[in-house]
């Protein structure tokens, strides 16, 4: 018999605490203090940390290997650079005012710098 189990926190119903899937493999999912986020994810000795910033927006991760990706947003709240490890790659977004562009296009980058 396959038998999963797990937990849901009681402020936002988010999981949190032991999960254990069907292979009996447990992780941990830790929030963040508020309750609103996902802070950490560890299984074994492998863990998994995250950020967001006060939109929900992710800013920071760390995977299990320990390369740590980094994002910021322009006031809009679209994505304005991502960093993996060293390298950082910059979106921009065309100017919607006046119908200079497309409305269809809005929240599509229109120049992506790739950092080589």
């Amino acid at each position: 018999m396959l038998v999963a189990t797990g937990q849901f926190d009681d402020w936002y119903n988010l999981p949190a605490g032991p999960k254990t899937d069907y292979n009996g493999n447990i992780s941990t999912i830790e929030l963040t203090p508020d309750h609103r986020d996902t802070a950490a994810i560890t299984i074994g000795t492998d863990r998994e940390t995250f950020e967001a910033n006060g939109f929900g927006q992710i800013v920071r991760h760390t995977a299990i290997d320990g390369v740590e990706t980094r994002q910021t947003y322009n006031s809009d709240g679209f994505l304005a650079t991502r960093s993996v490890g060293p390298f950082t790659t910059v979106y921009s977004y065309a100017n919607l005012i006046g119908g200079v562009s497309d409305p269809g296009l809005r929240g599509l980058p229109s120049i992506i710098t790739d950092p080589k």
